[in-house]
């Protein structure tokens, strides 16, 4: 064997070691619409916000099951969902992720009153979002509540200008309470309505993230927060 055979057949050796890498690291990529307009990405070390692609179609997952019947763009699903039923529907590029299920309630103020109490915060009216996300998501057989309050927005009229304005989320896991995202503004027009849009293995670890949504009244727009599993219990590990 000549040695241009060689250099032939090591070069054809070294681009299929460069296709398999590629294709590696492509498999570890999962995207995420969280609707209507923003897509993140995790490629097997980072999450990422990414451009936002309309005509892109996206495996789905409706009521926590995998639909293998089709793929939607952002306009099939802007004519199927509505934000008050965001909770029920999960858009990715790939067929990686895992769901859980969970059930939502609201929580009454009788239960929230002592957090906000400790968190000196007293002067409020209404909430914009009160729920209580009912899941077990450590996989212990029992019940962990995810508590979510935010009273950003509440009036259109912004006629509650006096009132302390915040956005909260709390775990109870037995019998303990821990605050894992706490921020406080002056009002509504520095403040972020929170929101939780999935809870889903999106890194394919076997522990299920957190993703919520903090929506701005100006340029800011909405920010992304990514809760990850860090000894039994929600970090923040990422804002984008």
């Amino acid at each position: 064997m000549n040695k241009y055979k060689m250099i032939i057949i090591f070069a054809l050796a070294y681009l299929m070691l460069v296709i398999a890498i590629l294709f590696i690291i492509g498999i570890n990529d999962v995207e995420l619409l969280i609707y209507p307009n923003i897509s993140i990405k995790y490629d097997g070390k980072n999450y990422n916000k990414i451009e936002f692609d309309s005509k892109k179609r996206y495996d789905i997952y409706i009521n926590n099951k995998y639909d293998t019947t089709s793929t939607l763009t952002i306009d099939d699903i802007s004519t199927y969902l509505n934000e008050e039923v965001i909770n029920d529907f999960i858009a990715v590029s790939n067929n990686k992720v895992k769901v859980i299920d969970y059930k939502i309630k609201e929580i009454t103020k009788d239960e929230y009153q002592e957090v906000l109490n400790e968190l000196k915060i007293v002067n409020y009216n209404d909430m914009k979002i009160s729920q209580k996300i009912l899941i077990d998501y450590d996989n212990d057989n029992e019940i962990e509540e995810i508590n979510i309050l935010s009273n950003v927005f509440v009036d259109p009229f912004m006629e509650d200008i006096n009132d302390d304005k915040f956005s909260i989320i709390y775990v109870v896991d037995n019998n303990e309470r821990n605050l894992i995202y706490n921020k406080q503004f002056n009002s509504d027009m520095d403040g972020c309505l929170l929101r939780l849009p999935y809870i889903v293995d999106f890194n394919n670890d076997n522990k299920y993230e957190m993703i919520t949504t903090c929506t701005y009244f100006d340029k800011l727009g909405t920010k992304v927060q990514i809760f990850e599993m860090k000894k039994n219990k929600y970090e923040l590990i990422k804002e984008l």
